[in-house]
């Protein structure tokens, strides 16, 4: 895949948080700076401070993280001071709780610095700031003005194309990297799956709770848990609960796997992944699992509904009905499985063609460099425009 050749040079001020912490939106920011940095006829740089710099830290305030983003902000203001300009500027948005007084003042001083300022955002939220009557939604929603939007959630483009907020707005779905072609063979015994920091927020101790409510149904399965140890739980806190629950014999827990082969490795011969999180905005694990060909389940929670698209809607799990139904909810997809084999292998291929014709790298890549290389708005004159409908045109390099 060939990305458009920008006809001058293009500068690009990249503000927003890379690894560490490893999460969604931090690992898919790093995936746009890596295109933006190799796209033909662009200089990319990046700059940020006053995030979490561990995941134990976010949503917790701290002195470092104020001092951190004054640094920032000073940054910026000699960068203004200095009359020093870029074309663009790159950052994103978190629209819940004290980020978005953090985010919006990233924003507004982004539009003093660059003819364009493009914000990503990958969760659902947005809705609010833009029919909130608060100080703190209507500064906002003055600093979001004449920027263009990129979302992956359709609905939420839905309600905000149809106010003057944006001057555009971009459909554009996360992608992970194709991991090849994968087996989507079922195995006499289904075998289930959580990946993910071990952390209760995102629902390791859940997982487990699923299996053994699967094993007093008498359903047999095999599992296997990988993630990151965290201050609030280890790989022996888990085999611990895991025995405790009557599962530990079911159930291999393989640590933390940080190299990409060893990932994809864990979803070989995987049926179904369980994400049962609370605290997630945009988990790329669900588009690998999809990629590998293995059966996604997750709450309802950030932009996983969108993520999953239409095809898994019914997999995504509300949590409004209490715990026990919850877990009833994701032992009945297992369930499901357990008695229709014919449809599992069916449901795997599905999830492999959603990630294909969806979440591939070279419909992202094709969209971002048509994206890049759009004029700058008219003044005065938004347009909602959706990228997805180039996804098509034959781009080539001059």
């Amino acid at each position: 895949m060939q990305l458009k050749t920008i006809n001058k040079n293009q500068s690009i001020l990249f503000l927003a948080q890379l690894p560490e912490p490893v999460h969604g939106v931090t690992r898919m920011s790093k995936q746009v700076f890596d295109l933006l940095t190799c796209m033909p006829g662009t200089t990319v740089e990046q700059i940020w401070g006053g995030s979490a710099t561990s995941l134990e830290n976010v949503g917790v305030r701290s002195t470092d993280k104020y001092i951190a983003f004054a640094k920032l902000l000073g940054t910026l203001a000699v960068r203004f001071v200095t009359g020093r300009r870029d074309d663009i500027v790159y950052t994103t948005i978190a629209p819940h709780g004290e980020a978005v007084l953090r985010d919006a003042l990233v924003i507004a001083t982004g539009r003093l610095l660059a003819k364009r300022v493009i914000i990503h955002i990958h969760t659902r939220g947005l809705e609010e700031i833009i029919a909130g009557r608060s100080a703190l939604h209507m500064f906002t929603r003055w600093a979001l003005r004449g920027t263009e939007l990129i979302s992956q959630s359709s609905d939420m483009i839905n309600v905000v194309e149809k106010t003057d907020v944006f001057s555009r707005i971009h459909h554009l779905p996360n992608y992970v990297q194709d991991p090849g072609v994968p087996d989507t063979g079922v195995g006499k015994t289904l075998t289930l799956g959580f990946f993910g920091s071990l952390d209760p927020r995102k629902g390791v101790l859940r997982f487990v709770d699923v299996l053994a409510s699967l094993k007093t149904s008498g359903i047999p399965f095999k599992a296997r848990i990988a993630g990151r140890a965290t201050p609030a739980l280890n790989d022996d806190d888990i085999a611990k609960y895991a025995r405790e629950q009557g599962v530990a014999d079911d159930l291999k827990i393989l640590g933390f796997l940080s190299d990409e082969s060893i990932i994809t490795d864990f979803f070989d011969g995987l049926d179904i992944f369980i994400y049962p999180t609370n605290h997630d905005l945009a988990p790329l694990v669900l588009l690998e699992a999809m990629a590998n060909a293995v059966v996604p389940v997750a709450f309802d929670t950030g932009a996983i509904r969108e993520m999953l698209t239409p095809e898994f809607a019914d997999h995504v799990v509300t949590k409004t009905s209490g715990a026990k139904a919850c877990i009833d909810d994701f032992c009945g997809h297992v369930i499901k499985y357990n008695n229709n084999r014919i449809l599992l292998q069916a449901d795997k291929q599905r999830a492999r063609d959603t990630f294909l014709v969806r979440h591939s790298l070279g419909n992202f890549e094709q969209s971002l460099g048509n994206l890049v290389t759009m004029p700058k708005s008219a003044e005065g004159q938004p347009t909602a425009e959706h990228i997805a409908s180039r996804n098509n045109e034959h781009t080539e390099t001059a």
